[in-house]
């Protein structure tokens, strides 16, 4: 078989296109934290920040509270699917829990929380060795169990009758 010379120009800028893309794991974050930025910075400039200091002044203290509260217990029953799913993997009970748990977290700060949450467990992961067929089969339970929760409660809250507003 007979190979073609391949052009020294073609061959440089091949070279280059790997370097850079060898080089842009380290990058990936800090592109993405600036993509974010500039795409939400004209929102962030319509935001009245005095009136969002009037407004959290006048939100009752205990209400607040308990929103802070359940958000924390929100993010600690998240880290759980993590826990259940990669039970059988190197990685230890505690860190499993905490790792799903900023998963969650971060995948939902970003707002894309379908998009974002395998692909920051593959990352966040892969110090401990856990393969990609281990983190699939997690991630598609953790996707189906999120589902089936989900559903569960609209279900509920399309069936139940409404609560009385006098127990709130």
């Amino acid at each position: 078989m007979s190979q073609t010379a391949v052009p020294p120009e073609r061959g440089r800028i091949y070279v280059l296109a790997l370097r850079v893309l060898g080089s842009a794991a380290r990058w990936w974050p800090i592109l993405l934290v600036g993509a974010v930025a500039f795409l939400g910075w004209e929102e962030l400039r319509r935001v009245d920040l005095n009136l969002v200091r009037v407004s959290l002044h006048a939100l009752s203290a205990p209400w607040l509270l308990l929103a802070a509260a359940l958000t924390i217990l929100n993010l600690g029953l998240m880290g759980g699917y993590d826990l259940v799913t990669l039970q059988g993997s190197p990685v230890p009970r505690s860190a499993r829990w905490g790792l799903g748990t900023l998963a969650f977290t971060w995948s939902n700060f970003l707002t894309l929380g379908p998009i974002a949450g395998p692909a920051i467990r593959f990352w966040l992961y892969r110090p401990y060795g856990v393969g990609g067929a281990v983190l699939r089969g997690a991630i598609v339970a953790n996707v189906v169990a999120f589902s089936m929760t989900l559903a569960v409660f609209s279900l509920c809250s399309w069936a139940l009758p409404p609560a009385p507003a006098s127990l709130l």
